[in-house]
């Protein structure tokens, strides 16, 4: 295979209308020329296409299938690709089977029109600026398709019909046991169980798999319901052995992709798996055998205190970065943004909280990491633009309060499942901005997104160059985040799934 990695291409007719996002054959042969370099995997729609490719004597570097027609295995082909090229008319509506423009968000494959050869051809080996651009061409297919987000409201959350015939037998007050080596995230879930008067135990594991089994059996002989908290040992373990009629659910967050216990379920007697996010969904049902029709989402509650934003006249320079490890919270694209603003305007700060690279023992084990966050370090040093402008603030307590005196808040990340800073922030009159990490379009508006470092920049002093637009960029960041995260409404979702009360 070529050095340079392989390309995704979908090729159908040119009236393809049931194909958003393909290519034309002559199309594809114009652009196949231009990247010599790369490997190619072409899914054909329709048989007259794919003898129409096979017909031009494709060289051996450009492989055709047929379009799996099939969105598990449309996604597994992006597993494969480095690079989706698509047109940027393709269907980013939210629609009932998941196209191939959705599958290549989801899956952190860059989309590039293919309007532009000299361009791709110029930056295809560069991983960088390829990501980048596949970041800005999706926000602008978002803005051709009038979407300012792919986030639907709490309400506007379906159920798929199978829950709604797998609920508990009428009782009540429901029986059920809460699993989870770590309950961080549920305050709000529990605080609705309360209100609702649910009689509930907590199965308290000592690791990812470790537990008192007794306990956990005993628990289990008089449960209505069982909610695993994290899809971690906890869920296989009560998948595998609750009975029937015992409804089982158990909720992903993303730290999980990394073990695979999603692969230990028992599908048989799991109800439902829920995700914070669809990005974090489409991954799973890419990567492993899971029955779709089970899963889905329920986004992460955040509490949105009344809203009393302060305002001082350094506060909308003062940028809010929570957390630096590990390497892929990426702040040297916080220091590439911060770089360009004090260009700009010296009055732009960069706040840093958390803990130090230094203070983790296993990054000593790690010596490309701690290199990397050495060279960080120095830059600060040796940049005047950065020097007097970073401040590194202690992990603790207080953290909300910060906020309120924050004017904007950032995220640079290569990748997360919900980034919690950005509409914590948001609640407490942080404008959130963020690098367009794959799937972060799914969760926030296409207005908080940015590209690059360089657009980044762009959008940080257009949300704060004058007081008025910044109280306003606030007010409306605090009613997205209210419409769709508020703790109390997402904690009553969460509860019906969990005991089957649709």
């Amino acid at each position: 295979m070529p050095a340079e990695g392989l390309v995704l291409a979908v090729v159908g007719p040119a009236d393809a209308t049931q194909t958003p996002g393909a290519l034309t054959v002559d199309q594809f042969i114009r652009l196949e020329s231009a990247l010599t370099l790369h490997t190619w995997l072409v899914a054909g729609t329709g048989d007259s296409t794919i003898s129409d490719l096979k017909s031009r004597r494709l060289g051996q570097h450009v492989s055709v299938v047929p379009d799996p027609l099939d969105a598990l295995k449309r996604a597994a082909l992006f597993s494969l690709a480095k690079l989706f090229i698509s047109p940027l008319t393709f269907d980013v509506t939210r629609t009932r089977v998941p196209g191939w423009a959705e599958i290549a968000a989801a899956s952190a494959t860059p989309i590039v029109d293919p309007q532009d050869i000299e361009t791709i051809a110029s930056i295809a080996g560069n991983p960088a600026k390829l990501k980048a651009l596949g970041r800005a061409q999706r926000l602008a297919a978002l803005t051709l398709a009038g979407l300012e987000s792919g986030a639907g409201k709490i309400d506007e959350l379906r159920v798929p019909p199978r829950f709604k015939d797998d609920r508990l037998s009428v009782r009540q007050s429901p029986r059920l046991v809460i699993a989870s080596h770590d309950l961080k995230f549920a305050d709000g879930l529990l605080a609705e169980l309360d209100r609702r008067e649910v009689h509930y135990e907590v199965d308290q594991w000592t690791g990812h798999a470790r537990h008192d089994e007794a306990r956990s059996r005993e628990l289990l002989r008089h449960a209505d319901a069982v909610f695993c908290e994290w899809t971690l040992g906890n869920a296989s373990w009560y998948s595998k052995h609750a009975p029937a009629g015992v409804r089982v659910t158990s909720r992903f967050h993303m730290q999980e992709r990394s073990v695979h216990y999603v692969d230990q379920l028992d599908w048989k007697r799991l109800s439902a798996l829920v995700f914070v996010a669809e990005h974090a969904r489409q991954e799973i049902l890419r990567d492993h055998v899971v029955e779709a029709e089970k899963t889905l989402v329920v986004p992460n509650m955040v509490g949105v205190p009344p809203q009393n934003f302060s305002s001082t006249p350094e506060q909308r320079f003062s940028l809010a970065l929570v957390g630096m490890v590990p390497v892929n919270k990426a702040i040297h694209t916080a220091f590439d943004t911060l770089e360009e603003l004090r260009a700009v305007d010296d009055r732009y700060r960069l706040h840093i909280r958390g803990r130090l690279p230094s203070s983790y023992e296993w990054m000593n084990r790690r010596t490309a990491e701690r290199t990397y966050y050495e060279q960080q370090f120095a830059r600060i040093e040796s940049s005047p633009l950065l020097r007097d402008g970073v401040n590194f603030v202690p992990y603790g307590d207080g953290l909300f309060e910060w906020y309120e005196h924050q004017g904007v808040v950032l995220s640079t990340s290569e990748f997360e499942a919900f980034h919690y800073s950005l509409p914590e922030g948001a609640v407490r009159g942080a404008v959130p901005l963020s690098i367009a990490w794959p799937g972060a379009d799914l969760i926030y508006p296409a207005s908080w997104l940015a590209s690059d470092a360089s657009d980044l920049c762009a959008k940080i002093i257009a949300a704060t160059r004058d007081e008025d637009i910044w109280n306003a960029r606030r007010s409306e960041a605090r009613e997205f985040v209210a419409s769709r995260f508020e703790e109390s409404r997402v904690s009553k979702r969460l509860a019906d799934v969990i005991l089957g009360s649709f």
